[in-house]
């Protein structure tokens, strides 16, 4: 059964069609207003299968339990600049599943959010909205991004800079050596 999502989407939806086209595992963050109380919320959008949304593993008290990890990266490319890449794994039934934060995106609106609940939304083999969770503010998170925002400022990058970075990353790093990599202990 499809849960009410109480998030009001952004005006044109156009990141729905995009993570309804996604493979499985696509993530992607943007903030996005809560349709009760009018706030925006950091938000993260995972495209995932129906069947591994519907065995999210459940809490007595009826939440769902998740693993995140994060990290920065520092990627060098070829105009010569280092990239800061903000790197968040999320562990699902269904596996890995990773998104980049590039700090030139992030304003102070955003990093305000980041001292309310986090919102993770799953958009299903429906090509919809399956199910929105909402978790309590992160205390490592509000840290990385600021950190994040600092490089950026003093070692401002572009968006082909990050595209690149990001590219060099993927290519070099499997998801499974990032998630030992980002291990607690």
């Amino acid at each position: 059964m499809t849960k009410r999502n109480p998030f009001a989407y952004p005006e044109g939806m156009a990141w729905l069609p995009y993570m309804a086209h996604s493979q499985p595992g696509t993530m992607i963050w943007q903030p996005m207003k809560n349709a009760t109380t009018g706030d925006l919320a950091f938000t993260f959008v995972l495209r995932e299968e129906s069947h591994v949304i519907e065995a999210l593993p459940q809490l007595p008290a009826g939440g769902v339990l998740l693993e995140w990890r994060m990290g920065l990266m520092a990627v060098d490319v070829s105009s010569g600049k280092k990239v800061a890449m903000i790197v968040i794994v999320l562990r699902t039934p269904g596996g890995l599943c990773e998104v980049t934060v590039n700090a030139l995106h992030l304003d102070e609106a955003a990093l305000v959010m980041l001292d309310d609940p986090i919102v993770l939304i799953l958009v299903g083999d429906s090509g919809s909205v399956e199910r929105s969770i909402m978790f309590p503010p992160s205390e490592e998170l509000p840290g990385l991004l600021r950190l994040g925002r600092k490089i950026y400022e003093k070692h401002p990058w572009t968006d082909p800079d990050f595209d690149e970075a990001k590219r060099i990353f993927e290519q070099t790093t499997s998801l499974d050596q990032l998630w030992a990599q980002m291990g607690k202990g």
